[in-house]
């Protein structure tokens, strides 16, 4: 009636380095919503790190990165250590433990795919983990 449909696309992967600057500005937002003691603020951001890491070894595994729609196709050694950067509380510590696992997670995806980044990133990572 209104002509022929085309074959559906996949969407181009974001760039690289944009899934990378998100990640770490995620890192940096987790870390300023728990130093204000806005717990809840704080999950939702640690949420959207662990995605940006886990958009890059889709992106690195040539799975579709965006909404976690490769995540499940992902190797299960890659995704295991994920598991541990998921918060079981809103406590604090908790908070911070699992900011530690995921921004490691994240330096470790950008290792591999721009060690040059990687370099750069992980003063300022360590920074925002490390401080309390």
């Amino acid at each position: 009636m209104f002509g022929e449909s085309g074959a559906a696309k996949e969407p181009a992967p974001a760039p690289i380095e944009e899934t990378i600057g998100m990640g770490w500005l995620m890192a940096l937002d987790t870390r300023m919503a728990i130093e204000r003691g806005r717990r809840w603020q704080a999950l939702l951001f640690l949420n959207m790190l662990r995605d940006q890491a886990l958009g890059i070894a889709c992106i690195r595994h040539g799975e579709p990165s965006d909404y976690a729609r490769g995540t499940d196709r992902l190797p299960r050694g890659v995704t295991e250590s994920y598991e541990q950067t998921l918060a079981r509380s809103l406590n604090v510590d908790e908070l911070l433990r699992a900011l530690a696992l995921a921004t490691k997670e994240l330096l470790l995806e950008v290792e591999r795919v721009k060690p040059e980044l990687a370099g750069a990133l992980d003063e300022t990572l360590r920074e925002i983990t490390d401080s309390r």
